[in-house]
């Protein structure tokens, strides 16, 4: 395990070593690279200026997902906060989001189906539980290994085991409900 304290090398031994798994865990959250991009940085700053504070104890890969974990949580709420005062200032054309200009080069039958379709699975991800949710991203949006799943939520490998399959399973019965 790597020490913290007052060694710029580890730290950069870690920055290589978790800045792209980091940055995809985001980035799968957030969806603006942009954005990913800073939240990455961040959570690299926040783990470098709370150094102190790490008591050596579980791995480091894991307090830096939960850092990066909280930081897209709150963007997203922040994001969201936007996202209502801009629909409240519609008028004004002036204002619009980066999606909206991914959203410009669709079909009106391509947006359709991809609104449906993201609607149906964005309901059903809410409707797992937190650690479903959490083990079922790690394990599909970036190929983790149950191990290191375990090690980036605390949970034992038993535990991420059942909760992903009990994801897919839910995930799976919602899905068809909705689709009918």
């Amino acid at each position: 395990m790597l020490k913290l304290h007052g060694n710029e090398f580890s730290f950069r031994v870690i920055y290589t070593r978790l800045n792209g798994p980091i940055y995809n865990y985001v980035l799968s959250s957030v969806k603006v690279k942009e954005v990913a991009e800073q939240i990455t940085q961040d959570t690299f700053l926040k783990l470098y200026q709370y150094r102190d504070k790490y008591d050596g104890h579980g791995k480091v890969s894991s307090w830096l997902y939960t850092i990066a974990r909280n930081s897209s949580y709150d963007y997203l709420k922040k994001k969201d906060a936007l996202n209502f005062i801009a629909q409240l200032n519609k008028d004004d054309d002036s204002s619009f989001t980066v999606e909206d200009l991914v959203l410009e080069e669709m079909t009106p039958e391509d947006l359709a189906v991809e609104n449906s379709s993201r609607e149906i699975i964005l309901n059903c991800m809410e409707q797992l539980s937190t650690k479903q949710g959490e083990c079922l991203k790690q394990q599909v949006f970036f190929d983790l290994s149950y191990k290191d799943i375990s090690e980036n939520l605390n949970l034992s490998i038993a535990a991420v085991k059942s909760n992903i399959f009990k994801a897919k399973k839910a995930l799976a019965i919602c899905v068809e409900e909705c689709s009918k």
